[in-house]
């Protein structure tokens, strides 16, 4: 078996071609920046995997630390980019988290990753239309991008684009039929375009439930449903579950006792026009008043109750 020549460059020069030297010299020189980029490559690619660890288990700080590390190593890694500009924003510095994916952009305009969390980053500063224009280039790259429908839909809904923003959480659901989140954002853009659509909402809060009985919010947002439609006792059962589910939820906390307050109003009132003459009907009443917040009402009712007889 024949074994590779040895080239002495310090020696027998005269014998060796110019043109040769130079070849043989830039390919070393080539085999090593290869060697040091495969090394560079593979620190960037366990920082970034450790520094997502490191998200995973709530270690905001030290993934931050991971992902700048890579940035040293490589100023222009898209990944490295985009992972540090997800962290950011999540931790809700929208500029920095912004100029992480811009940079990323300028790289690679076609990263639908960092398009995506720049629309992300745009639409929590309220600029809408920047964002949409965001989401609608990653369909133009992508038609069946599910993220980009469903954050479509959501700064369509805020800008009171219900009909827009319905046909978007449509076409999430085309390309992912028994996800029960897109259910629930649908079924608000539906619920808000007015009471005749109030049915179709109901069965897409159904359908939500029927797909993950644990999704808290549903529940919640389906007690709401109910409660506008004055059916009471269902709407109570809702904000329970919802509570039962997730025992934090403030949101279903809150509308589960303004439900009861706003019941217990009416039994009140109803007492006092029964029995106008009871001093104490009125204290209760008044009571419940300012505790929702009615101060103005329960201020008159109050005074009212020292006319009558103790």
């Amino acid at each position: 078996m024949k074994k590779d020549q040895e080239i002495n460059y310090n020696k027998d020069l005269n014998y060796i071609d110019h043109s040769q030297l130079e070849f043989h010299k830039l390919s070393l020189e080539n085999e090593n920046n290869q060697k040091e980029d495969k090394e560079e490559c593979l620190k960037i690619s366990e920082l970034n995997i450790l520094g997502r660890k490191h998200v995973d288990q709530g270690n905001n700080k030290e993934a931050e630390g991971c992902f700048r590390k890579a940035l040293e190593i490589d100023p222009n890694n898209i990944i490295s980019l985009t992972n540090l500009g997800k962290l950011v924003l999540k931790t809700d510095k929208i500029k920095d988290a912004e100029e992480c994916f811009r940079k990323a952009l300028e790289i690679d305009s076609k990263y639908i990753l960092a398009i995506n969390k720049l629309g992300s980053s745009l639409k929590k500063q309220n600029k809408y239309i920047e964002a949409d224009e965001c989401f609608r280039k990653i369909l133009e790259i992508d038609p069946r991008y599910f993220n980009a429908y469903l954050n479509l839909g959501n700064s369509l809904g805020k800008q009171n684009k219900l009909k827009e923003a319905e046909e978007c959480f449509k076409k999430a659901l085309e390309i992912q039929p028994i996800n029960n989140k897109v259910y629930s954002h649908l079924e608000i853009s539906i619920k808000m375009q007015g009471k005749e659509r109030y049915n179709e909402a109901e069965e897409c809060y159904k359908k939500s439930i029927e797909i993950d009985p644990s999704y808290f919010i549903v529940h919640n947002n389906y007690g709401s449903l109910l409660s506008d439609q004055e059916r009471s006792k269902e709407a109570e059962e809702c904000f329970r579950t919802a509570i039962k589910l997730n025992p934090n939820y403030t949101t279903a906390l809150s509308n589960y006792r303004q439900k009861r307050y706003n019941e217990s109003e009416k039994m009140y009132k109803k007492v006092v026009k029964i029995a106008p003459n009871i001093a104490v009907c009125k204290t209760n009443l008044g009571i419940l008043l300012i505790k929702i917040g009615k101060k103005i009402e329960a201020e008159k009712i109050l005074k009212d109750k020292y006319k009558v007889h103790f």
